[in-house]
């Protein structure tokens, strides 16, 4: 299991994401700036404590994620 969060997060490092689902992600506390996420699921993470600041977001679905703390701001 371990692995396979490790090879989720290294995928959230690409700067361009469409269309893609990002599955049991763990990022607790962790700073995500400067990305561009369209028609993406997110779907049992944990965002927790993070700084998702400066990203856009757009037409995407957070189901059963953690986002308690998620500082969101442009």
């Amino acid at each position: 299991r371990q692995k396979n969060v490790w090879q989720q997060r290294r995928l959230m490092e690409e700067l361009i994401h469409i269309h893609k689902t990002f599955d049991k992600v763990i990022a607790m506390a962790t700073k995500v700036q400067q990305r561009e996420f369209e028609g993406c699921i997110f779907k049992n993470c944990d965002f927790s404590n993070s700084d998702f600041s400066n990203n856009t977001f757009i037409e995407c679905e957070f189901i059963d994620c953690n986002l308690a703390m998620l500082q969101l701001s442009n």
